[in-house]
């Protein structure tokens, strides 16, 4: 028996990079409402937190006490380390810690649905071969050719549950397969890319050589994410095993990038409902 349901690994950087959905130029409250959605959706779990807090100011670890304070919680004070570090020491973490069979890679700019992180978990248990959840139907997922692979999909509780090649770097994991994985996502710290790192453990598209020069000739940047696959990867592609990656439809929960929302819900009611909350608390 586990000591907790899960173990989340949250990290937080004091200023807002890209153009999100809300508080654009307020990074602080940006956090507040990722750390009050995720509070929220978590429902009833018992939950271990990490708080990675890169160069922030002190209000930033007041902040996390505010919500978290009911967990066993732990703050790390990071001195300006960056973003591929930042990740680097959540993987530390979260391998290392067995506390919990379940493990939650989270940053700061993400929004989440009241009471629906459970889902995730229930989805996890229900079978062994599932290595990685986001919480995240990318938008991108519908738009890029990139994603245009064989789907697959499972029904369980109120989501469907599609097998997809690649994420962000906010994601459920069954411990076990971080442990086998981690040199793979450590790479993002050698300049890998998110997508390059799930695309050499998913394997989808890898071998699509007329996609690949198709690419070349139309989207060097899509052109570079294949190429970092066998730069970084080359042996995992060739020997390593093929690992699942798994996205809910509908959505637990957003990027708040606005370019990238998650479809077919109304996010800024559901943020201003929290925001409501914040405010009467």
């Amino acid at each position: 028996m586990h000591d907790y349901d899960l173990i989340i690994a949250f990290r937080v950087y004091p200023k807002v990079s890209k153009e999100p959905l809300v508080f654009a130029d307020d990074k602080y409250r940006l956090t507040e409402l990722g750390l009050a959605s995720l509070q929220r959706s978590l429902g009833t779990l018992r939950v271990k937190m990490y708080a990675l807090l890169d160069k922030c100011p002190d209000e930033y670890e007041t902040l996390v006490r505010q919500y978290f304070s009911h967990t066993d919680l732990h703050i790390l004070r990071l001195d300006g380390i960056g973003n591929g570090a930042s990740f680097v020491k959540q993987i530390e973490l979260l391998r290392n810690d067995d506390s919990a069979e379940f493990v939650y890679f989270a940053e700061d700019d993400y929004f989440y649905l009241p009471d629906q992180f459970p889902a995730m978990l229930d989805f996890m248990r229900s079978s062994a071969d599932i290595d990685f959840v986001t919480p995240f139907d990318h938008l991108d997922y519908y738009t890029l050719d990139l994603h245009k692979h064989p789907v697959f999909v499972r029904s369980l509780g109120e989501h469907h549950w599609q097998s997809r090649n690649s994420t962000c770097l906010t994601f459920l994991a069954r411990r076990s397969s971080l442990k086998e994985a981690a040199p793979i996502f450590a790479t993002f710290a050698k300049r890998n890319y998110d997508a390059s790192i799930w695309m050499s453990l998913t394997k989808y598209e890898v071998w699509n050589w007329r996609k690949i020069w198709k690419f070349w000739r139309t989207d060097r940047f899509l052109f570079s994410v294949m190429a970092k696959v066998w730069y970084f990867s080359a042996a995992q592609v060739l020997f390593g095993r093929r690992y699942t990656l798994w996205s809910p439809m509908p959505s637990i929960a957003t990027h708040l990038q606005n370019d990238t929302i998650a479809p077919a819900i109304d996010w800024q009611k559901e943020i201003d409902v929290c925001l409501a909350e914040i405010r009467n608390e």
